[in-house]
């Protein structure tokens, strides 16, 4: 009985951070290795009453090859779309895509989902593991 006293006032108050008000996020990691690159995709998904809401997508290459111009031109592609922000450091890259301002082929092209059930599942069947 103590307990249920206890948690009322949490409840009520919203003390349980984002969970209380469904503001929530999954970490999903895709490695990719071929003769020369390792590719580490890191998918952070924030969602929200079953809807995703932003996508992250830090891709990362563990390589000694110069990826600095493969990087500028993935830059250059999608820098100028409405919902999509890119940010570059060295050998990565990070997308971010605000998931109802972009357009549906941006959407088919990085793999993403309205629906963060869809989006997981996605990420799995492509090698992706998640949190």
């Amino acid at each position: 009985m103590k307990r249920i006293v206890f948690l009322i006032p949490l409840v009520l108050t919203g003390c349980f951070g984002g969970a209380a008000v469904g503001n929530l996020k999954t970490t999903c990691v895709k490695k990719d290795y071929s003769s020369s690159i390792i590719e580490t995709k890191e998918y952070t998904i924030y969602y929200s009453k079953g809807n995703v809401d932003k996508v992250v997508i830090n891709d990362t290459f563990d390589t000694s090859i110069d990826m600095s111009n493969a990087i500028k031109s993935y830059k250059k592609a999608y820098e100028n779309e409405v919902g999509v922000t890119v940010y570059t450091k060295d050998n990565s890259i990070t997308y971010e895509f605000e998931l109802k301002n972009i357009k549906d082929e941006i959407k088919k092209d990085f793999n993403l989902s309205n629906k963060y059930n869809d989006q997981v599942k996605k990420l799995k069947e492509s090698g992706a593991v998640c949190d």
